[in-house]
């Protein structure tokens, strides 16, 4: 049988024992809940790493991009240049700059008796820069274009089946208008006219 001193002993380095393993646990599961995730394969999530700039790049801006790409990367030699700014004008470009516009399409069909090509975009387009302050920034966004194009020199339609470029548009974020378009150069174009 035990002594009361023993027994006494006995539960002192009991609860010691037990006291400190309640504060190993303590400190180690407050360790983990203090400690940073790391998962070497996790990726920021996009609210977490976009810039403020990028964020003010708003769906309405995409939108107007796109529209102006789509109106500056089609073409009917039948429009006049009055009836083209008015398009462009109303898919969101500034008055100014569609007044002096004008599309690659005007030279690559210069001597055709008819052309046209149509224009759709099927990507999201992409910001390549930002520049300004918040509230006054301007956006170089590519904008990536499918275009089909048709034309006849007096011998018959010719069709191109379908290509794709990027039409670089300058968004102003203040007026929500498209300020500058840059076109493909000629040479970027995969069409073969096979002049007469």
């Amino acid at each position: 049988m035990l002594d009361k001193k023993r027994l006494a002993v006995f539960i002192t380095l009991g609860v010691i024992v037990l006291i400190a393993l309640i504060a190993l646990v303590a400190w180690i599961t407050g360790n983990i809940n203090s400690a940073p995730a790391t998962d070497p394969g996790a990726s920021p999530t996009p609210s977490s790493s976009i810039s403020p700039e990028l964020a003010a790049f708003t769906p309405e801006l995409e939108k107007a991009a796109v529209n102006v790409a789509i109106a500056a990367s089609s073409w009917s030699s039948a429009a006049t240049p009055e009836a083209r700014a008015q398009q462009y004008e109303r898919a969101g470009m500034s008055a100014e700059y569609a007044r002096v516009y004008t599309p690659i399409w005007s030279s690559v069909f210069d001597g055709t008796k008819s052309s046209d090509v149509s224009s759709a975009v099927r990507t999201k387009p992409e910001v390549l820069d930002v520049d300004g302050e918040l509230g006054y920034l301007t956006f170089k966004v590519a904008v990536p274009v499918d275009w089909r194009a048709s034309w006849n020199f007096g011998s018959g339609q010719q069709f191109q089946p379908g290509a794709a470029n990027p039409w670089i548009v300058t968004v102003d974020e203040h007026t929500g208008l498209i300020t500058a378009v840059d076109q493909p150069s000629v040479d970027d174009i995969d069409i073969t006219l096979n002049r007469p």
